[in-house]
């Protein structure tokens, strides 16, 4: 009688051990499969919208392509240059009127044509869509940058303006000069760089919001807590790394010069 308390008390003791192994097991099973949902939603959700941008950048569309080369000024006609840049930020920053996405949780990527057409009007995604799509269709390179801290997002364009610190510095101090801004301007003047990507050179924010070209970072670097770029289409869209176009530099210095005269 003994043996078989003793062996009912050990089974019991077993089972109750099994027990909780597989509960352990399962709940293990369901945080593994419930985190890799998460991340395949999430790498699924950014993956749809990084194509909803760049289907958005339509910079062949008639309407884009020809929006963009009427902005351009006559003096500043020749070879892709920094003048030319500023004269598409120009037109679309005196002229834009924002308003906000309908959407709150789920933005709508208006394409840089639809905003053409509905005379310069929407949010600053749609501002980054725009100034991306403009320099395309006139031969340069941009990134949309969208990045948020705790409270708000935001989405600009950088423009890429020098594989190296000196050529960018040509079309820094052009930017300097048309703005009439002091040299000490340019310290506080965004020059980006993509850590990842020692090799992509330097690129220039085009902000919505800003006073001029180059202007400082839209909130302090140390509260953003997400921050990602999108490459605009090349080649029909089949790359995710940009073809780099650097602005002429001699182009600009010839605009400068002529300007003086």
């Amino acid at each position: 009688m003994k043996h078989r308390i003793a062996v009912l008390g050990l089974c019991l003791c077993l089972s109750i051990s099994v027990g909780s192994q597989a509960d352990g097991f399962f709940e293990d099973l369901g945080r593994f499969l419930g985190g890799a949902i998460d991340s395949v939603f999430a790498t699924t959700f950014q993956y749809l919208e990084a194509a909803r941008i760049r289907l958005a950048v339509d910079y062949t569309h008639p309407v884009t392509n020809s929006f963009a080369r009427s902005c351009v000024k006559r003096e500043h006609a020749g070879n892709y240059n920094i003048a030319q840049i500023c004269d598409i930020w120009d037109t679309c920053n005196s002229n834009w009127v924002y308003i906000s996405d309908p959407y709150a949780h789920f933005d709508r990527f208006f394409s840089a044509s639809e905003t053409i057409n509905a005379n310069l009007r929407g949010d600053c995604d749609d501002f980054a869509v725009l100034l991306a799509a403009c320099i395309r269709a006139i031969g340069g390179t941009a990134v949309i940058m969208r990045e948020r801290t705790q409270g708000v997002g935001h989405a600009y364009t950088c423009v890429y303006i020098g594989s190296d610190i000196d050529t960018a510095s040509v079309n820094l101090r052009y930017v300097l000069h048309r703005y009439s801004l002091p040299i000490e301007t340019v310290d506080s003047m965004w020059l980006f760089k993509f850590n990842a990507h020692p090799e992509w050179g330097c690129w220039m924010s085009l902000d919505w919001h800003a006073p001029h070209p180059g202007s400082p970072r839209w909130t302090n670097l140390d509260d953003i807590v997400d921050s990602k770029y999108m490459p605009t289409p090349s080649v029909l869209g089949l790359l995710n790394e940009p073809i780099l176009q650097t602005p002429d530099p001699e182009e600009v210095m010839g605009i400068v010069q002529r300007s003086m005269e």
